[in-house]
C-alpha cells in the first residue's frame, strides 16, 4: 500500500488556497466519498480504462499538503516506478503536476514523496498540525435533467412510428429514473418536464402493450 504525499509551501492565505483547490476539484470532477472510514475526495474511474483517484487535502499557514493515490487490483498506489497499474499512475502523476503548476511552486518549496519509499514519511516536521480541508462537492446533475427531457420528447415522437414496445417502455422508465436525480440540479424545471413526458410515454406504451396482448388472446 502506498500514497503520494505532496507538500507545497506557498505565500497564499488559507482562504486563497481553498479557493484554488475548490476550483481545481470541481473542474476535474472530484466528489465527496466515504472510503474505509475516511472522508476522501474521489474522481471516479472509467470502467476498463482508468482507476479511481483519491485525494485528501490539508492546509495551514500557507502550506498545502495533498495525499493522493489510486486504487487498482485491490491495492493503493502512489506515483512510483512499479509497472503495476502504470497507466492510472501516469494520470495521478499528471494531477500532482497540475497542482504544482497551479501554485507556480519552485522545487525548493515542494516535497513530493511516495510513502512506499523508505526515505519518505507520512509525517514531516515542517508540516505538523495541518488541518484537513473539507469541501462539499455534490455535482450538479444537469446532464440527468437534459437526458430525461430528451428521452421524453423522443419517446413521445416514437408513438407515431414503428418502435418495439418493450424497448419503448424500458427507455421511458429510464427517463423517469434519470429525471429523479436531475430534480436536484439547477435544471429542476426541465427535469420535472422530462419526468412528466416519460410518465405519459410509459402509460401510453403500457396500455399499447396490454392492448396488443389482449388482441392476441381474443
Amino acid at each position: 500500500m502506498a500514497r503520494q504525499i505532496l507538500v507545497i509551501k506557498t505565500d497564499k492565505s488559507e482562504e486563497e488556497i481553498n479557493k484554488i483547490m475548490l476550483g481545481f476539484l470541481e473542474k476535474n470532477g472530484y466528489k465527496n466519498k466515504k472510503y474505509n472510514k475516511e472522508e476522501v475526495l474521489v474522481k471516479n474511474a472509467v470502467p476498463g480504462f482508468t482507476s479511481p483517484q483519491y485525494m485528501k487535502i490539508y492546509i495551514k499557514d500557507g502550506v498545502l499538503k495533498v495525499v493522493a493515490f489510486i486504487k487498482a487490483f485491490g491495492k493503493e498506489y502512489g506515483v512510483d516506478s512499479d509497472y503495476v497499474a502504470c497507466v492510472p499512475k501516469k494520470e495521478l502523476k499528471g494531477i500532482i503536476n497540475s497542482i504544482i503548476v497551479l501554485f507556480n511552486a519552485s522545487d525548493e518549496n515542494v516535497i513530493n514523496r511516495n510513502t512506499s519509499d523508505k526515505t519518505a514519511s507520512n509525517e514531516d516536521s515542517s508540516i505538523e498540525g495541518l488541518k484537513e480541508a473539507k469541501y462539499s462537492l455534490n455535482p450538479d446533475m444537469k446532464a440527468s435533467a437534459i437526458i430525461s427531457f430528451v428521452l421524453g420528447i423522443i419517446m413521445l415522437l416514437c408513438i407515431f412510428i414503428p418502435f418495439p414496445l418493450y424497448l419503448a417502455i424500458i427507455l421511458a422508465i429510464a427517463g423517469i429514473v434519470v429525471g429523479a436525480s436531475g430534480v436536484k440540479s439547477s435544471l429542476k424545471a426541465l427535469s420535472i418536464i422530462g419526468i412528466i413526458l416519460c410518465s405519459i410515454d410509459t402509460l401510453i406504451y403500457v396500455f399499447g402493450f396490454i392492448g396488443m396482448i389482449l388482441s392476441i388472446i381474443m
